[in-house]
């Protein structure tokens, strides 16, 4: 669950995470094959896997759940909403399809 920095990265938006060579980042979650989520310094945000070495990796799963991780943005708020979703993750959900699915994970 633990990351360190072999290279200094500056993130480009609101979603990555800057860090410093040899910062520790606790790692949160694997976003896809390239790209990991974790926090440092009290930020939370992405960032690619080159940039890091693991040191204590994330637990396995025994059962695997299929979740998109959403970030929606407004100018004062920042929502991140897990939505599961039952269907094959192969093709990606368009973004009506995951606005709806941010609204009714939120109602329930």
């Amino acid at each position: 669950m633990t990351k360190c920095a072999l290279f200094d990265f500056s993130g480009t938006n609101k979603l990555e995470l800057s860090f410093k060579k040899g910062d520790l980042i606790y790692l949160l979650s694997r976003v896809n094959k390239d790209w990991l989520e974790g926090t440092a310094g009290g930020v939370t945000g992405i960032f690619p896997c080159a940039f890091v070495k693991i040191i204590k990796d994330l637990p396995q799963q025994a059962d695997t759940v299929n979740k998109v991780r959403c970030y929606y943005h407004e100018e004062a708020v920042s929502t991140i909403r897990d939505i599961s979703v039952e269907e094959d993750l192969s093709s990606i959900p368009s973004f009506k399809e995951l606005t709806e699915l941010m609204r009714y994970s939120a109602s329930t």
